[in-house]
Order: C-alpha cells, then sequence, then structure tokens
C-alpha cells in the first residue's frame, strides 16, 4: 500500500484494484480483501476474496473502471474495526472504446468495512444514487454466474485470456 497515511494507503490500493485490467494486476492488490470479504455494490452482491478477484476480472472485458473520491469519513464500529466512508465517482467507460458510448459516470457512496490497522478490507456495501439498482435475486444470480462459476471454471478459461493481450497466466507458470 501506498500513500501518506494508512486510509490513503487502502484507498490507492483500492483504486489500483479497480483499475486493474491484466489478472497479474489483480493478483497483486486483492491481497487487501479479507478472505471472506463481502461484496454488496451493483450489479454483484457475493463473499469470497477468490470470487471478488474473478468477477471484478471477467467484469474488465467489458468495460474500464476508476473512481475519483469526493470525500472520505472514517468512524470506529462497534467491534473495534473502521468504516470508512466514500463519495465517489465511478467512471465507466464500456469496450471496446472505438463504440460511440460515453463515458457513464455513476454517483455512489461506498462504505468500507475495514481492520482496525487499515490492513483488510472486510466488507463492501455501495449505493448508486444516479442509476437504478437491480434486485437482489439478480444480483446474487450475476455473484453465481461470474463469481462461483468463474472461479470453479478458471483453470479451463484461464487458458484463453492470452487471446485478450493477458499473458498473466502464462507467466505464472514460468
Amino acid at each position: 500500500m501506498s500513500g501518506d497515511s494508512p486510509v490513503d494507503g487502502l484507498l490507492t490500493t483500492l483504486r489500483s484494484f479497480v483499475q486493474a485490467r491484466s489478472m497479474q494486476e489483480h493478483w497483486q492488490t486483492y491481497t487487501i480483501f479479507s478472505e471472506m470479504v463481502g461484496w454488496d455494490v451493483p450489479p454483484i452482491l457475493l463473499q469470497g476474496r477468490e470470487k471478488l478477484r474473478v468477477v471484478a476480472y471477467m467484469a474488465k472485458r467489458i468495460a474500464k473502471l476508476d473512481f475519483e473520491k469526493h470525500s472520505v469519513k472514517v468512524e470506529p464500529t462497534k467491534d473495534g474495526h473502521k468504516q470508512i466512508s466514500m463519495i465517489c465517482t465511478f467512471h465507466v467507460i464500456v469496450l471496446p472504446e472505438f463504440l460511440p458510448i460515453p463515458t457513464i459516470k455513476l454517483q455512489a457512496t461506498v462504505n468500507l468495512g475495514v481492520s482496525d490497522d487499515f490492513n483488510k478490507v472486510t466488507s463492501i456495501y455501495g449505493r448508486i444514487h444516479n442509476f437504478p439498482c437491480l434486485p437482489d435475486v439478480i444480483r446474487r444470480t450475476n455473484a453465481y454466474c461470474l463469481g462461483t462459476i468463474g472461479v470453479a471454471t478458471e483453470p479451463w478459461w484461464s487458458q484463453t485470456v492470452w487471446l485478450y493481450g493477458d499473458h498473466s497466466y502464462q507467466n505464472k507458470t514460468k
């Protein structure tokens, strides 16, 4: 992690995860999440770091993501951990970029449950304010199809990602 404070470092690493395109970049940054991290951000509702890594990677086959934070507030929780509340704008660029689709800007509030030393994100709860939220059944179905099945079938689909210019899996076996 980097930054002037532990919170800045955590948010910098989180932003790197959001911006990551290759699986190598996801492997380098996803360790900030606890093993059983809860992710409740549209359009996905899931639990588990490995599922989160695979879902994030697959989502970035159709869009580039980034966010800019507008305000950050840190508060203690009842269980001795911390909560980081962040108001931000997510920038979504639909791929391929030559399509005449403008950048989508999503206004959001994101609450991160974090360890008291700011080393692990234990939960992520987000709400988008300028776009409707999908029903939970669709979000859970998305998580099952992309997360559970994605992790289970990773040994097979990972053999084809070089077609998209990602050589992370090939480099990992060397």
